[in-house]
Order: structure tokens, then C-alpha cells, then sequence
């Protein structure tokens, strides 16, 4: 869009560049009265620009063949839904198991925040700016891990 705003405001045919309106068309969607206007269009070569390239198409047919043979062997898999963290739980709680709703790998993001601070000793930006893995080593000393 910004080499189209470049090209209307350096047109010099004293066309009024407030009043040109623009149309975004998705590829291969272009209106026959646009095509009509290139005799040499033809829709199938513009229909391959939107496959993937043979590489990308290999890989996808590979994981489309690994989760069939995982569904085969497994069945499908169920996604779990878990509570959004504005519904909080106390530190024991958290600690001695995983409630209800409660995403396991996010056992602290359920904790009010005068909790975590008593917990962890720090804020939540404070904890959420340090590397992962000194996460996970604070989680393991205080039992939410």
C-alpha cells in the first residue's frame, strides 16, 4: 500500500490526490473488467502463484501425514481449555496440586498480586522480564513448578 501512496502523490496530471480511491484485491480475485484489459491473462498461471513452492508443499504433506499416523495411533487430540488467570487461587492450593481450570506451565499467573509479590519477591513485570529457565528455577524453590 505505501508504492501506491508513493505513486498517487508523485502523479503530475492534475488529478486530485484526496479524491483517488484505492481497492486492495486479493490474488486471483481480480475483476474481469481488470483482466479484460491484458489479452495474454490466463486465470490457471495466476491460480499456481498461490500454491506453495515444492519444497513448503512437502513439508506440509509430511505433517499432515504425522499427525494422521499420530491420530491413528493415539486418536485425535483434545485441546484443553483452561480458565482465564482472572479467576486466582491461594499459594497452598497452587501448590499442592493443579485446581480445576488451571494451566498447569502457569501456576503463578493465578496468584493475586499481593501474593506473588510475597512469594516470589518481586513484582509481576519484575518476574516476567527474567530468562525462562530463572523462571523455572523460581517456581521450583517456591512449589509451582
Amino acid at each position: 500500500m505505501s508504492k501506491v501512496e508513493k505513486y498517487v502523490s508523485s502523479l503530475t496530471d492534475g488529478r486530485d490526490v484526496a479524491k483517488i480511491n484505492y481497492v486492495q484485491i486479493d490474488p486471483c480475485g481480480e475483476p474481469f473488467g481488470f483482466t479484460t484489459h491484458f489479452p495474454e491473462w490466463e486465470e490457471e498461471v495466476s491460480q499456481k502463484w498461490l500454491e506453495p513452492d515444492p519444497y513448503t508443499a512437502a513439508l506440509m504433506r509430511i505433517e499432515a501425514e504425522k499427525k494422521a499416523a499420530f491420530e491413528e495411533k493415539w486418536g485425535k487430540k483434545e485441546e484443553v481449555k483452561y480458565a482465564d488467570t482472572s479467576s486466582k487461587h491461594d499459594v497452598e492450593a497452587l501448590r499442592a496440586g493443579i485446581p480445576e481450570g488451571v494451566d498447569p506451565k502457569r501456576k503463578q499467573d493465578y496468584l493475586s498480586d499481593a501474593q506473588f509479590e510475597e512469594v516470589f519477591g518481586m513484582n509481576r513485570d519484575a518476574f516476567n522480564a527474567l530468562k525462562e529457565w530463572k523462571q523455572k528455577d523460581l517456581k521450583k524453590a517456591k512449589g509451582l513448578f
